[in-house]
């Protein structure tokens, strides 16, 4: 019987989910809201579980009052005076599937060729993610599809109470404003600086209230890609050449106080701290890092300003040389999508990001998102140029696909004509202090 109201629930649910990833899709700048999700219900009758003292008693005011049946109900309970039927109880678990597809255009004018310049539109990843719920436990995870590797982007087991959450497995590591710190799709500076979007392996506590929101986190180790240590999708230290650090035992704490505003009003103010050790893979010995940072974030009837600075030092203990190599205590070398970079033992960035939601009310058009963000990364090390990144662009919200368009202008920017032996936000870009420009085109589906 009950095998049989699973199947007929599991094919109801097939035949919803079809229904819904046809509707029409609701635009949000949160990414998670406008997934179609494959969604399944699984009840499991048991009644021990949440009544361990046994079914209430018809008629009792205790269980009256506790949402048990009242003595009016009591037809419903008992068929005859010696013979009582216990309520079912149910306990339900849920299940969701989503993910996207995702098709990337760039023009980057520094190419040698005119393909090189205009031809970049390629698969850019697929994504699969699912989540689950039973009683006050959860979990999600998602994994992301390239052409050159497959990551884990976060995987993770909460449990919750009220007001709290504690998370365990691969979590993303407390930042200023939750998740991102830009509006657009190439990110800020900070990200190719391992200062935003950044997952490792540990344990979160989390309180989270109307008025306030705190997250302390410790974090055993880094990230690492599944066949090459560099296959990740965060940026992170990466041991490789002469640069032998990688980054274990941080801890991180996140406090965010949220201005009481009238519905559709929000303010938070926010400071962020970490520190973590960084061992040298070749030596065995240690460093360690730390980092400071304060933020603002709002929204206005659509208006989002959020204003952030950081002040990141990695002090690593490193050899005079390896294998012959003179080894630069002025840099880490940090790694995302299989690449690696140079990145300034000691900065400060700054972040300044204004975007603007636009409803519609269309069915295949559901809003516009035009943003504006600037970045600086200002070196301690003198003969380090500082790097800049301006980002004009746009969200389009068209039912299950969006399309970002980003307008960029970088001086000594990542990935804006640099290279490992000039790296952007060391020693500078291949053309140091150009302007250097780029458009990028992302078309995204999700389902």
């Amino acid at each position: 019987m009950i095998r049989a109201r699973r199947s007929a629930l599991v094919a109801m649910t097939l035949v919803a989910w079809f229904a819904s990833s046809h509707a029409d899709a609701q635009g949000s700048t949160d990414s998670d809201e406008h997934f179609h999700y494959l969604h399944f219900d699984i009840e499991r009758p048991d009644a021990e579980r949440q009544y361990p003292d046994g079914p209430p008693v018809a008629g009792d005011e205790d269980s009256e009052a506790a949402g048990g049946p009242s003595s009016t109900d009591a037809e419903t309970v008992s068929t005859d005076a010696d013979e009582v039927v216990e309520p079912e109880i149910v306990d339900v678990a849920s299940f969701d599937l989503s993910g996207w597809l995702w098709f990337n255009y760039s023009i980057q004018p520094w190419r040698d060729t005119a393909l090189d310049r205009y031809g970049n539109f390629e698969f850019n990843q697929l994504q699969l993610s699912g989540s689950a719920k039973w009683g006050g436990f959860s979990t999600r995870f998602e994994i992301r599809f390239f052409t050159f590797m497959f990551i884990l982007r976060q995987g993770w087991i909460q449990y919750e109470w009220k007001d709290n959450a504690i998370q365990l497995g691969h979590l993303n590591v407390p930042w200023g404003r939750h998740l991102f710190s830009s509006s657009s799709w190439w990110f800020t500076l900070g990200w190719y600086a391992t200062v935003e979007d950044d997952y490792d392996y540990g344990v979160r506590y989390i309180k989270d209230t109307d008025r306030y929101r705190v997250d302390v986190g410790y974090y055993f180790r880094d990230q690492i890609g599944f066949n090459d240590p560099a296959a990740r999708w965060d940026s992170d230290l990466t041991p490789l050449g002469e640069q032998q650090n990688r980054e274990v035992s941080s801890a991180a704490i996140r406090g965010v106080y949220k201005l009481p505003h009238r519905e559709g009003l929000r303010s938070e103010f926010g400071a962020v701290v970490q520190a973590g050790l960084l061992p040298n893979v070749a030596t065995g010995d240690f460093g360690y890092r730390w980092l400071a940072q304060i933020m603002y974030n709002g929204s206005y009837k659509g208006w989002q300003p959020v204003i952030q600075a950081t002040r990141h030092e990695f002090r690593p203990n490193n050899p005079a040389e390896i294998d012959g190599v003179p080894v630069d205590d002025r840099v880490v070398r940090i790694s995302q999508f299989g690449g690696y970079r140079d990145v300034a033992a000691k900065y400060w960035l700054c972040n300044f990001n204004l975007a603007k939601e636009i409803p519609f009310d269309r069915k295949f058009f559901n809003a516009l998102v035009p943003y504006v963000e600037y970045s600086m990364f200002l070196k301690d090390e003198a003969a380090f140029p500082d790097s800049h990144l301006v980002t004009v662009g746009l969200q389009v919200h068209l039912g299950p696909v969006w399309l970002w368009l980003d307008l960029l202008t970088g001086k000594n920017a990542t990935y804006l004509n640099d290279s490992l032996a000039n790296s952007a936000l060391a020693n500078g870009a291949n053309r140091s202090n150009r302007w250097e420009h780029q458009t990028n085109l992302q078309i995204q589906y999700y389902f």
